[in-house]
């Protein structure tokens, strides 16, 4: 019995910094994947490569409420207590967390036509040597099958009132 009461103590003593920080990052990395299958494929992490990003309003409230998670977990860590990279790299994270949220203000998806037109989403698997290529290019297939998907997305969800003309005009030239 005591070694079971010890054995359950231990499970709810606090892990310290640098455990708490790479768990963290791990489960960042992978809840990201999955809400990001674009970034995911560009980072090379293949499981997601014949998905495309939710570009739905409601997947990117889900994105921001979980970088806004994110940053609340990095402020409860004690920075002091991690290595030299470690702390870099927390920088680095609280760098982009505060990027995305402030981002997510802004709603850039209302705003930005082409954040609706995939390119990266086949530049990624076009350019990469991993997996085969066959599966590569099966799933750049079907990412490209998904694109009319996006672009309804995007029609739905522009405000024209919000978008600088300039930037219609960039996105258009791009395109083409």
């Amino acid at each position: 019995a005591t070694r079971r009461a010890r054995d359950a103590a231990a499970d709810t003593m606090p892990l310290p910094a640098t455990a708490r920080f790479d768990a963290l990052v791990r489960r960042h990395v992978e809840e990201r994947a999955r809400r990001s299958p674009e970034w995911a494929t560009s980072v090379g992490l293949h499981d997601w490569d014949p998905l495309l990003d939710d570009r739905r309003a409601t997947a990117f409230a889900a994105d921001s409420a979980a970088w806004a998670a994110l940053g609340d977990s990095l402020a409860a860590i004690d920075t002091v207590a991690l290595d030299e990279r470690r702390r870099i790299d927390w920088l680095l994270l609280r760098g982009a967390v505060r990027g995305r949220v402030n981002d997510a203000g802004a709603r850039e998806w209302a705003r930005r036509p082409a954040s609706y037109i995939p390119f990266n989403a086949i530049y990624s698997l076009a350019v990469g040597d991993v997996p085969a290529a066959r599966t590569r290019f099966t799933n750049l297939t079907i990412r490209l099958e998904g694109w009319r998907t996006a672009m309804a997305q995007g029609r739905a969800q522009l405000d024209p009132a919000r978008v600088p003309r300039i930037w219609v005009e960039n996105d258009i030239r791009s395109a083409e």
